[in-house]
């Protein structure tokens, strides 16, 4: 009977031991990265402004009100029939964008005098202003709509994108010698 307990007693106890021995083994390890990636905030610069250029009209009264556009894509028109030459110096608006996620495409707003102008032919209109040494005696009513080729624009794998403003001048019907002169007003632009 002892020699039976014996036996019964060194076997619990390499069962402990075998047990313990299984439980150490049954650990593992390994690593994990912890990365970040700091790409620098979205900037834009609107270095060139939105300019219809010269326009040649004759004082007096016309038929009626003439509107020139200039498209973003496709330049200076418009319905003066004859009445309006263009001078040169146009070009639509543009703006560039450095930083931001890439390929995300980003609403654009623009906006006069704390008031949303929309980005297309329907917006909002706003009067261009006198402007500089060459700003006229009375100023005509200039009324500008303006107009983008697409209201959203991505950034590109180098974290660059741009866009260009058109726009749509109305210009009165009827001119005086004091209404000539260099006009202009400052728009906000925000993505």
């Amino acid at each position: 009977l002892i020699q039976v307990s014996f036996k019964l007693a060194a076997s619990a106890a390499a069962l402990a031991l075998a047990s313990s021995q299984v439980l150490a083994d049954d650990s593992a390890e390994s690593t994990l990265d912890v990365e970040a990636t700091l790409s620098p905030a979205m900037t834009i610069e609107c270095e060139t402004a939105l300019n219809f250029g010269e326009l040649i009209v004759p004082v007096g009264d016309r038929d009626s009100a003439t509107d020139i556009k200039l498209d973003p894509e496709n330049g200076l028109t418009g319905d003066g029939k004859g009445e309006v030459t263009f001078g040169g110096g146009s070009e639509p608006g543009e703006c560039k964008v450095t930083g931001g996620p890439a390929y995300e495409e980003f609403d654009i707003s623009l906006s006069y005098d704390g008031t949303d102008l929309g980005t297309d032919e329907d917006g909002e209109s706003f009067e261009l202003g006198e402007s500089g040494d060459n700003a006229p005696v009375e100023p005509a009513s200039l009324e500008v709509k303006l107009h983008l080729s697409s209201g959203k624009f991505s950034i590109n794998e180098d974290q660059e994108g741009s866009f260009q403003i058109g726009g749509n001048l109305k210009i009165p019907g009827s001119l005086e010698e004091a209404n000539f002169g260099d006009y202009q007003a400052t728009i906000t632009v925000k993505v």
